[in-house]
């Protein structure tokens, strides 16, 4: 209940005005929004099933107003980190393009400002009434399950989530390792003072972890940008490859880092 009520200060701070940059409020937004799903997880057992799918269903919604940021904000990472990789004037040429394509001419980042804070605004707003709904059905239930044992849940679900990414090898299993990661890193910063037998080496492990898994998401959500491209930019299967060669790094590092 203490850290619902400090997630729900933090929702609403992020609404005021604020001096800082808007694409670090709306990062925030997004972070914010995915710890609550954890939490909403965590709880899970102590929570009545139409108010777990409601507050599930409202979190959706709240992401789902940030998400055309968010690709955006992952676009330009990725070509950023592809430009250091480039050699020669074609392949710089090339990314410039697809930059200006991508980026500078998206609907997304020609939104006005004052739009995107209202889109913020609006998603935000939807956290305190998930976090009254999470607050009010478990305190009317007693069914809540031992931190260690939702721990270990997590940790199971996302060493299964590996072993599928390692099996199959696509991007759709590895997003999903990524959100398993992802969910065992906040539930791991929540339970780290309860002593639910997980140290900080793990805590690192696990944050570096699902690091190179957002990374591998990020040179997806390119790709996918590219492929929806009418009239891609000359250059184009070369960047197409420079994804590829970068997924492959990262999943191989992931792999690594992330067996049991």
């Amino acid at each position: 209940m203490r850290l619902l009520g400090w997630m729900a200060l933090q929702a609403r701070g992020l609404t005021r005005p604020s001096p800082r940059p808007l694409e670090k409020l709306i990062h925030d937004g997004r972070t914010l929004i995915k710890r609550t799903r954890a939490l909403l997880w965590f709880a899970r057992p102590a929570l009545d099933p139409e108010a777990f799918a409601q507050a599930r269903d409202q979190l959706r919604q709240a992401a789902g107003l940030l998400a055309a940021q968010r690709d955006l904000a992952a676009t330009r990472s990725v070509l950023q980190k592809l430009k250091q990789k480039v050699s020669g004037s074609v392949g710089r040429l090339a990314l410039a393009d697809l930059r200006q394509m991508l980026v500078l001419d998206s609907a997304t980042a020609r939104v006005p400002e004052k739009s995107l804070r209202r889109t913020l605004r609006n998603s935000m707003g939807l956290l305190p009434g998930v976090m009254d709904e999470i607050e009010q059905s478990a305190t009317e239930r007693t069914g809540w399950t031992p931190p260690r044992r939702r721990l270990a849940k997590a940790l199971s679900d996302a060493h299964a989530a590996a072993r599928q990414a390692r099996r199959e090898g696509t991007d759709v299993a590895f997003h999903n390792w990524r959100k398993k990661a992802k969910r065992l890193l906040y539930l791991l910063e929540l339970t780290r003072k309860r002593r639910c037998g997980r140290g900080p080496g793990t805590l690192k492990r696990v944050h570096a972890l699902q690091a190179l898994l957002g990374d591998y998401h990020d040179c997806v959500v390119v790709e996918e940008q590219l492929h929806r491209m009418s009239v891609p930019p000359p250059g184009t299967p070369a960047i197409q490859r420079l994804l590829e060669k970068q997924k492959t790094r990262l999943a191989k590092k992931a792999r690594s880092l992330g067996r049991p």
